[in-house]
């Protein structure tokens, strides 16, 4: 073989190396990216009835790294929030998780809070190595969860993730109560307690009162909880703000919870409005007055008016 034929062999022999490790990293990718698109819709839609032990197994003290969880009463902006606020690039977002949360999540009978003193180690680990595993599964370095029922469980949670972060929205309750009201009559929400939003302790007196007073109080109840039980690793945003100025708000919790502000306009929903105003026409005044006289006390210690402009 002469000397230009040897090179030209070697040269096509090279790009063919060259191009098949190009090939095959391509395919690698894509059958990991596949799998593990598989493996986080197995952990995120049948993930009923797992426990700790049949995950992969996380040695003992390896944990989340403040992980940030998205809490308040329902119809208060949780779920815009998070859709925006988990956008952000090294956040694993798994919202709801009920049956990670509870492993007696169709329970219709119970309340929803739990304390530390109701942490069992199947809990603990059921939670801590299915959360562990989608971050890491997710290529991500922290996550993020929402879920309203967790507005009665922030002592539980920090027994699990010590240096756990919490974001609690709150909205003005003529809004929220407004809100849970109108989707109550949901077809699928009708036969269930408190139209299957959250249940604070005391739910069940309040079962045969009407939607504005039960309603009212689980508004009350939550609120009041999250009050007493939030440190200085628990910021408030109000609903009303966010809609006003959603990616200044945005930046600013990315900064509280120890992100790198990483969001533009361009990653949050075209139009985020404030729907407060529409709730007014559904109440009369006799209704508006005993609404706000469960809710007022409450309400005005995260600087809620009676009659705020919008009202008028």
């Amino acid at each position: 073989m002469g000397k230009k034929q040897s090179l030209l062999r070697s040269a096509i022999n090279t790009f063919r190396e060259e191009r098949l490790v190009s090939l095959l990293e391509e395919a690698r990718d894509q059958v990991v990216q596949r799998e593990r698109s598989l493996l986080l819709s197995v952990l995120k839609h049948r993930i009923s009835g797992l426990t700790g032990n049949r995950l992969p197994l996380w040695p003992a003290g390896v944990t989340l790294e403040r992980p940030v969880f998205v809490i308040g009463n329902p119809r208060s902006g949780t779920s815009l929030f998070v859709r925006c606020f988990g956008k952000h690039p090294t956040l694993a977002e798994w919202s709801e998780a009920g049956e990670v949360w509870d492993a007696e999540f169709y329970d219709a009978e119970q309340d929803h809070k739990l304390t530390e003193t109701d942490l069992t180690t199947r809990d603990r680990e059921r939670v801590r190595n299915t959360f562990l595993t989608y971050t890491a599964l997710s290529g991500k370095e922290r996550f993020v969860n929402k879920h309203p029922r967790n507005s009665l469980r922030i002592g539980f949670i920090r027994e699990i993730f010590p240096d756990a972060r919490f974001i609690h929205l709150v909205r003005h309750p003529i809004g929220a109560v407004d809100s849970m009201i109108r989707r109550s009559r949901e077809a699928w929400r009708r036969d269930r307690p408190l139209g299957g939003f959250v249940r604070p302790p005391g739910w069940k007196d309040d079962v045969d009162e009407d939607a504005i007073t039960k309603f009212s109080r689980c508004w009350k109840r939550v609120n009041e909880h999250v009050l007493r039980e939030r440190d200085e690793n628990c910021t408030t945003v109000k609903y009303e703000a966010f809609c006003e100025s959603p990616l200044s708000v945005l930046r600013t919790q990315q900064q509280t919870v120890g992100l790198e502000p990483a969001l533009s306009r361009g990653d949050l929903p075209e139009n985020i409005e404030n729907q407060n105003g529409k709730s007014v026409e559904n109440f009369s005044q006799a209704e508006h007055d005993r609404l706000w006289g469960i809710t007022g006390e409450v309400a005005e210690r995260f600087g809620y008016v009676r009659e705020p402009t919008w009202l008028r």
